[in-house]
């Protein structure tokens, strides 16, 4: 055997696993898996726990309005549900929107320091057990923060996403527009 034809089987091996037998793969672990271990019960709790919704918000004033009665809309009870927003340097008055609400608290800081920074410093001010972090243009399903503490019932859960559908009734490429429109999380 030539060292040619040992080259193009071992490329061409690498190449389908890559295109079908990783996803095969997968699957069949999956299904494994789902005979061998019992399905994960749903356990909801009719205590739930406390959970922070943290929004950092640059410059947001055109959507905020309408990001704060999505969040306040959610079915969770509302005790249980801190919402902060962050504004990091903002100069178009995010801020001053989220204080005409008693149940947001707003965390400004004047200087811009980018969002990483401006997360970092809010989370100086939570103490609940589970964080929700969504952006001020991602509009929440009403049961999405219920959906996601109950996979926190199973000790080994250390974090769970959310699946984000950008929505365009115009049927068009979403691509490059995640910016310019609000988008539904759920």
């Amino acid at each position: 055997m030539s060292i040619t034809f040992i080259l193009f089987w071992f490329s061409f091996i690498v190449l389908f696993f890559c295109y079908i037998g990783y996803g095969f793969l997968l699957f069949l672990i999956n299904r494994l898996k789902k005979t061998i271990v019992l399905p994960n019960e749903q356990i909801i709790s009719t205590e739930w726990p406390d959970v922070a919704l943290l929004i950092p918000a640059y410059n947001e004033s055109r959507i905020l309005e309408e990001k704060i009665s999505n969040t306040l809309a959610i079915d969770y009870p509302a005790d249980k549900l801190r919402v902060i927003i962050v504004t990091d340097g903002s100069t178009d008055g995010s801020d001053g929107i989220g204080r005409k609400y008693p149940r947001i608290e707003i965390l400004h800081q004047q200087e811009r320091r980018g969002k990483l920074a401006a997360i970092n410093r809010a989370m100086l001010h939570v103490q609940s057990p589970i964080v929700l972090f969504s952006d001020a243009n991602a509009m929440l399903n009403k049961e999405c923060i219920q959906q996601i503490v109950k996979h926190f019932s199973d000790p080994k859960t250390g974090g769970v996403a959310g699946e984000k559908k950008i929505l365009d009734p115009r049927h068009t490429s979403a691509i490059g527009e995640a910016g310019q429109k609000p988008h539904r999380i759920g």
